[in-house]
């Protein structure tokens, strides 16, 4: 019994650790696109919290904020006095969405097959980014999201993955 409790044990704090972990290295703006592909497939092996965890997170974005002489002023104010509460809220929400859409349309995450991501690049108020779309197939259909990112310095960081609809044949 004391080797069923401690291999329990062992087996759920090196899934907490490989869950928790935010960091595949996003340095190319064709990283962010498969990235947000892993991400997805493992929708129904991780937590809410877990999914959370590996996209911009408000820490993040505070240091970046505080560090970057690029943005302005008025940037900086509010990137660094959003309250941590809504900043989840609004990632909490996007997460909930997708997974809405995705029973809807009979998504199966881990049997989705990757296909493409399109972005183009973007700098706004001094902050430089990405705003793409990335494109996955699953039985017949094809289907996108949308994946935003922040360039943070030397690498990039998922700030949103939103907006799942089916592709129609015409639209790719």
């Amino acid at each position: 019994m004391k080797k069923l409790s401690y291999l329990f044990v062992l087996l759920m704090t090196s899934t907490f650790f490989i869950s928790c972990q935010q960091t595949q290295e996003l340095k190319e703006p064709d990283t962010v696109g498969k990235y947000a592909f892993d991400l997805l497939k493992k929708i129904p092996d991780i937590s809410k919290q877990a999914y959370m965890g590996r996209l911009l997170t408000i820490e993040q974005l505070r240091d970046f904020a505080k560090n970057d002489s690029e943005i302005n002023e008025k940037t900086k104010n509010r990137m660094t006095k959003v309250s941590k509460e809504d900043f989840n809220a609004g990632m909490e929400r996007n997460y909930n969405k997708i997974k809405k859409k995705a029973i809807e349309y009979g998504i199966v995450w881990n049997a989705i097959e990757y296909m493409d991501y399109t972005y183009k690049t973007e700098e706004r108020n001094g902050i430089k980014g990405i705003t793409g779309d990335m494109y996955f197939k699953y039985k017949n259909e094809t289907y996108t999201i949308e994946v935003n990112a922040m360039n943070l310095t030397n690498e990039f960081a998922i700030v949103e993955i939103e907006s799942l609809r089916k592709v129609e044949k015409r639209d790719y």
